[in-house]
């Protein structure tokens, strides 16, 4: 990848961060970060089994919140399932007019939003 297009990608996540207003969350939140399974092991419950145990593990540290950034539907799907809410989402087609910046990202399809959600 370009580092151009690297660098736009970082500005559109720095921007939906600050869109979804994350200083509202408890202060005692983490984040995970960077959820991906290599190929050979995915549709195996591996990306489910690290999400409840890094669950698991902030409960037990005192964290009162986790958030999550999603650029994968995938992603998204997964912790809907395990009862995380939705706390912002961004269409990659409206990051143009809303940000002001001339940048189209064209994500693989149906993967057409980035999303933040919160336990």
């Amino acid at each position: 990848m370009k580092a151009s297009r690297t660098f736009e990608l970082v500005e559109f996540m720095e921007f939906a961060e600050e869109e979804a207003e994350l200083t509202r969350l408890p202060e005692r939140t983490i984040e995970l970060r960077i959820l991906s399974v290599s190929k050979e092991w995915r549709r195996q419950g591996v990306a489910r089994k690290l999400t409840e145990e890094s669950m698991r593990v902030a409960r037990d540290a005192g964290f009162e919140a986790m958030r999550i950034c999603c650029t994968s539907e995938y992603t998204a799907r997964l912790v809907r399932r395990l009862g995380w809410r939705e706390l912002y989402r961004l269409a990659y087609k409206d990051y143009p007019k809303l940000s002001g910046r001339d940048i189209q990202l064209t994500p693989t399809p149906g993967h057409e939003h980035l999303y933040y959600y919160v336990t």
